[in-house]
């Protein structure tokens, strides 16, 4: 593997699999043709130099299936974001586990159902345009981390970013809640031959840093 040419580009890379693929797809002992995606993704982390921790749930989506569907799985991906600035590894040291859950759904279908509720009443304080860098008076956790999650109702979609709010704010409570339950139900299993589909392919270092368009159709390639 060839090392990444800076810093930068191992996090680009460590955030995109922190986040997670648009799709995994099973062995072809376990299916044919069908793929799973992302219903629910939650991310913590204390600050910015520390480790990040997200949690996803997959379920099946495969097109035109009317039966035999994939089991939901659960996705469990840890990086220490903090020793690859330090060490500048080849590639980023994050760990990641699939797994199913079997004797919490109903527990967890009440808890996702309560984290939707949730959503509804977003803590997005009103601001405007900041003009120059100004934020707003926020009344944040001091010790409650930074929280990042995603949501799919299969209709609709919500991503959201907030500092952990102070004790008795719902989405924080449930956020909490999901997040510690997703992980304790996983029951990890070997991922031999299972892939993981991303929109981008991340050992080529040319797209990681980023890429500038001036509006006009690129000439290389068409």
């Amino acid at each position: 593997m060839t090392p990444y040419p800076s810093a930068k580009s191992v996090l680009s890379v460590g955030n995109q699999l922190l986040d997670g693929p648009r799709a995994i797809l099973p062995p072809p002992t376990v299916d044919a043709f069908g793929w799973l995606e992302p219903d629910l993704r939650l991310s913590f982390w204390e600050a910015p130099g520390l480790t990040k921790v997200s949690v996803a749930l997959f379920t099946d989506n495969t097109a035109n299936r009317e039966a035999d569907f994939l089991q939901p799985i659960i996705r469990l991906a840890q990086w220490d974001r903090g020793y690859d600035i330090r060490t500048k590894p080849r590639w980023p040291s994050i760990t990641v586990q699939l797994g199913y859950f079997h004797d919490e759904k109903q527990l967890l279908q009440a808890s996702i159902y309560r984290l939707h509720q949730a959503f509804g009443f977003l803590p997005f304080l009103p601001f405007g345009i900041a003009r120059q860098r100004e934020v707003p008076s926020f009344p944040y956790s001091d010790d409650g981390g930074n929280l990042e999650m995603f949501a799919s109702n299969g209709v609709q979609s919500v991503t959201f970013t907030t500092p952990a709010l102070p004790d008795g704010d719902a989405l924080t409570t449930q956020f909490h809640e999901v997040f510690a339950e997703l992980k304790n139900a996983c029951q990890p299993f070997d991922m031999h031959e299972w892939r993981e589909r991303y929109n981008d392919d991340l050992t080529n270092t040319t797209f990681l840093n980023h890429w500038d368009w001036d509006g006009s159709v690129p000439d290389a390639g068409l």
